[in-house]
């Protein structure tokens, strides 16, 4: 018999690789991004739709242990129970949530540390699963991991896309999530725009009253069908402290699911930096770039294969709230891996941003137009 957590015994050689290699992928990206607890608390987010299997996973990162204690709260802010956990130093924790009520509801947890070595410092995701219905063929749908909350202030923003890269399904499930982490009610205005930089005027809301230590989750995108395109996030202060990301769900016409990811929203920057790209297990990898300014902005784009060769250069302007994609595979080839490089020309010292990310849907067999898993990288992260 194989468990749930880490079972792909039944799966074909190729599927088990493919699987095994977006997991590893996606629970390294999301690991080293999350916030580290020296001292007070993490804030962690979990989601029981879907018969999603939600596991706390921390690692310590000292030398020297403690004792610490996780609060669950679903999204109005009640208490759904309390687990203490012993986490020695350099060691690792899983606690499982759904243990407790969480089917068909979402919320977040705080983890506090309640003795031990005032240096212990760990770091926390939350790993979701997916189990499939018919485990003789593919025991997990998807698996993706949320990072341990980081507190914005500001403006941030996000792309969202619910263009199903398998074509004859359905538009992809596009969730924006806030997270009020401050002490007073949280407020503001959520802008929503289309492809080409337009304000949706009819899409853009105003999201008010949110109270401290609770969590909203907005559809964003998909009601309307297959579309793309930017939101904002616009604080009612800049004082307020909050967190978003925003999840994709891809489902099937036959109801199963192929793939889910998170992507945290972000106030964009003037280097975002490389981000990875790869094509490897019959993925196709797309590099998403957008402007979340007011202003046009020039990206000046590269691709560097695996051995650091140049493998394609570009410069393009991008208009106000607009964005640019550009698909991996045509410069960088079949199972390579490298770097995606872009440089904001325009943008002098703390004006001008750009969002840079890079997006990665595996498929079953070469030449297949089937999607089995995806997962995502963002510059900056």
């Amino acid at each position: 018999m194989c468990g749930w957590h880490f079972s792909f015994c039944v799966l074909e050689q190729h599927q088990r690789r493919n699987i095994l290699l977006a997991l590893a992928a996606l629970y390294s990206l999301h690991l080293l991004a999350s916030k580290t607890l020296a001292a007070g608390e993490l804030t962690g987010v979990w989601n029981g739709f879907l018969g999603q299997v939600n596991v706390v996973e921390c690692v310590n990162l000292a030398e020297h242990g403690g004792t610490f204690a996780l609060a669950l709260r679903a999204d109005d802010g009640h208490n759904l129970g309390l687990r203490q956990f012993l986490l020695p130093g350099r060691g690792t924790s899983h606690t499982v949530l759904n243990e407790y009520a969480i089917e068909g509801a979402y919320g977040t947890y705080d983890i506090t540390q309640i003795n031990g070595s005032p240096h212990a410092a760990i770091r926390c995701i939350t790993m979701l699963y997916r189990m499939a219905a018919d485990a003789r063929i593919k025991q997990i749908e998807y698996a993706f991991s949320l990072p341990a909350l980081t507190a914005l202030q500001g403006i941030s923003a996000g792309v969202y896309n619910s263009m199903n890269p398998e074509q004859g399904q359905p538009a992809v499930q596009n969730w924006l999530s806030l997270v009020n982490l401050g002490t007073e009610p949280f407020r503001a205005m959520i802008e929503v725009y289309d492809q080409a930089g337009e304000l949706n005027k009819q899409k853009s809301f105003f999201a008010g009253e949110l109270l401290p230590g609770r969590r909203t989750d907005i559809a964003l995108g998909h009601e309307d069908g297959q579309i793309v395109g930017l939101y904002r996030i616009v604080p009612a202060s800049s004082n307020m402290r909050y967190a978003a990301f925003l999840s994709r769900y891809s489902a099937r016409n036959a109801g199963s699911y192929r793939f889910a990811f998170a992507l945290p929203a972000q106030p964009g920057s003037s280097t975002p930096g490389p981000v990875s790209i790869s094509t490897m297990a019959e993925a196709i990898n797309w590099g998403e770039i957008a402007n979340p300014t007011a202003e046009e902005e020039t990206a000046e784009i590269e691709v560097f294969d695996q051995t650091g060769t140049l493998k394609h250069r570009e410069t393009v302007v991008i208009n106000p709230f607009s964005q640019y994609h550009l698909l991996i595979n045509h410069y960088l080839g079949k199972n390579n891996v490298g770097l995606l490089n872009v440089h904001c020309a325009s943008c002098t010292g703390t004006s001008g941003r750009l969002l840079v990310q890079s997006l990665f849907y595996g498929r079953g067999a070469p030449d297949s137009t089937a999607v089995e898993w995806a997962y995502a990288a963002q510059a900056g992260l």
